[in-house]
């Protein structure tokens, strides 16, 4: 545009598009900051927490899957689901040691331990083992709690599922 041009009537429309451009800069400068206000106050927190296994854990309910293979071929197979005793439990403190009150065993027999949780794996060590045992934990939430392991000893596999809630 020529500014140039300043008669009457060119003077109103230059003096006019240049407060319409004002206008129209301030309108967007506005939207602008709060669409900027509404993306960050809208932004979700990716911070969720996660379930912890500190606490006591009810035992529920145990699967057992234990089979020998003797070449290429399964001589004996062993399977079971049990609902268990409602007093046992493990007890799991901040400090990783654990208390157990085992199955079918008089109240305050406890076995002792310590655990560690890597990533989706928990590690226990009870007192009287000599070597640890590796956990999956395929379920952990604030009310329940699923651990599975396999054990291969004496050509014999086995697999054990523990379903426990607080």
């Amino acid at each position: 545009m020529k500014r140039e041009c300043l008669t009457a009537g060119g003077f109103q429309r230059i003096f006019v598009l240049d407060i319409a451009l004002s206008i129209m800069k301030k309108e967007f400068l506005i939207i602008a900051c709060c669409s900027l206000m509404f993306l960050t106050a809208c932004k979700k927190d990716n911070t969720t927490a996660k379930a912890s296994i500190v606490g006591k854990w009810y035992w529920v309910k145990q699967t057992y899957d234990s089979y020998i293979i003797e070449g290429n071929v399964r001589t004996s197979h062993e399977e079971y689901t049990t609902t268990l005793d409602p007093n046992s439990y493990f007890e799991f403190t901040g400090d990783g040691v654990f208390k157990e009150q085992p199955q079918n065993r008089p109240a305050g027999y406890f076995n002792y331990g310590h655990y560690n949780v890597v990533g989706d794996s928990l590690l226990t060590k009870r007192d009287i083992d000599t070597e640890a045992s590796r956990w999956a934990i395929k379920k952990l939430t604030a009310s329940a709690l699923v651990i599975h392991r396999t054990s291969i000893a004496d050509g014999r596999r086995g697999e054990v599922e523990y379903s426990m809630k607080r």
